[in-house]
């Protein structure tokens, strides 16, 4: 764990150093306010931070104020050094976004108490930033096929329509429709029947990769957007999905099965609205159940 110290008094920024390293935590050290400031918003930010109050350039309460702004991901503990502070100053200080404050003369089971408390919150923070991240993971995923459901492909695909308004750049979108999967529940039952729809859900989005983004649209269908292609680039994508199930059997708990899909596919290049774009993909995927299965038709 790093810990920055922004301290213009030499005395107190060794006392600080030194107390910093006897917890074995590693010291970085800034010679004003702006350095600083650039310290904490960087890629290697510390994760806590001792803070003059009258920093030379930028004062510790000015800075604070400016983290808790400019980054709003991370959270670093920070803890403001005062001398002659009244109690209207502590207030402003703390109204800054400071996490504590540290009086002088500073006194060394005051500044490790500080660091306790630092370590134990970020410690907290980060605990606490993981546990928010697998609630989000679990409330955007299908719980059947493992990938994104329906609420989270379709924001992904709402987000990628503002981006290539804003760049003027192209969206392929495929729904996949599973083939026969009736006849599959029908022969072998209902659960062989979701574990091939989960393994093909697992193919088409392990295909499509960092390319585009998969999800489940619902029932046998999922939805499949490739950002940055034109109508041939998502044409060839979507061939290589069609592709890669068939030439993969599904591990069931009976049978391997092979398996196919039909793709109907649809771009930006002349649809921009989601209706559009998913109605025109739709319409393609029944012309392609319709014409024999196991291919790709693209909306004219």
């Amino acid at each position: 764990m790093r810990v920055m110290i922004a301290e213009a008094d030499a005395d107190a920024r060794a006392e600080l150093v030194n107390a910093v390293e006897e917890l074995g935590l590693q010291p970085l050290l800034a010679e004003n306010g702006h350095a600083a400031l650039d310290a904490m918003l960087g890629r290697d930010a510390p994760d806590i931070a001792f803070v003059d109050w009258q920093m030379p350039e930028l004062g510790g309460t000015d800075m604070a104020r400016r983290v808790r702004v400019e980054d709003r991901e991370r959270d670093p503990y920070i803890i403001v050094v005062v001398s002659d502070a009244t109690g209207e100053d502590l207030g402003v200080a703390l109204e800054s976004g400071v996490d504590d404050v540290l009086g002088k003369p500073l006194s060394k089971a005051a500044t490790r108490a500080r660091l306790h408390s630092g370590v134990r919150t970020v410690e907290l923070r980060g605990a606490l930033r993981q546990a928010l991240a697998a609630l989000e993971h679990q409330a955007a995923q299908d719980p059947l096929t493992g990938i994104a459901n329906r609420e989270a492909v379709l924001d992904r695909l709402h987000f990628e329509l503002r981006r290539i308004r804003r760049t003027a750049s192209h969206l392929s979108v495929g729904i996949c429709g599973v083939d026969n999967l009736e006849a599959i529940n029908a022969t072998h039952g209902v659960f062989v029947g979701d574990d091939v729809l989960a393994g093909c859900a697992q193919i088409v989005d392990s295909t499509v990769g960092q390319a585009g983004h998969a999800g489940r649209l619902g029932g046998d269908e999922f939805l499949v957007l490739a950002p940055g292609t034109d109508r041939d680039a998502g044409l060839e994508l979507f061939e290589g999905v069609r592709q890669a199930v068939e030439a993969l059997p599904v591990a069931t708990r009976g049978p391997r099965l092979s398996t196919t899909v039909s793709i109907g596919v649809a771009t930006s290049e002349s649809r921009e609205d989601l209706d559009a774009l998913l109605m025109a993909a739709s319409k393609a995927l029944r012309s392609a159940k319709s014409e024999g299965k196991n291919r790709v038709c693209c909306a004219v």
